[in-house]
């Protein structure tokens, strides 16, 4: 597996750390920081994934379960970081 496949699964994983820690969170402010940051993660996990794309231009079948972002991350707050 590519180093690139490895950092998007780290960042995945690290997604679902501070998302269990926001609803641990006793403060919106410090529930806030932790969605924001996994949110943040969610992102570098999706440019990983997508820089471990193979030169011709196919996915591999593990690649596309990291980027599949359709699927909601358990306890992801849906409208975070969109504007109201």
């Amino acid at each position: 597996m590519s180093n690139h496949l490895n950092t998007a699964e780290q960042y995945r994983q690290w997604v679902e750390q501070c998302v269990a820690m926001a609803k641990a969170a006793t403060s919106n402010k410090m529930r806030a920081h932790h969605y924001a940051t996994a949110l943040n993660y969610l992102k570098l996990a999706e440019g990983e994934a997508k820089s471990a794309r193979r030169p011709d231009g196919v996915l591999s079948s593990r690649l596309q379960a990291l980027v599949q972002l359709s699927r909601p991350v358990s306890g992801f707050p849906q409208n975070l970081g969109k504007s109201v």
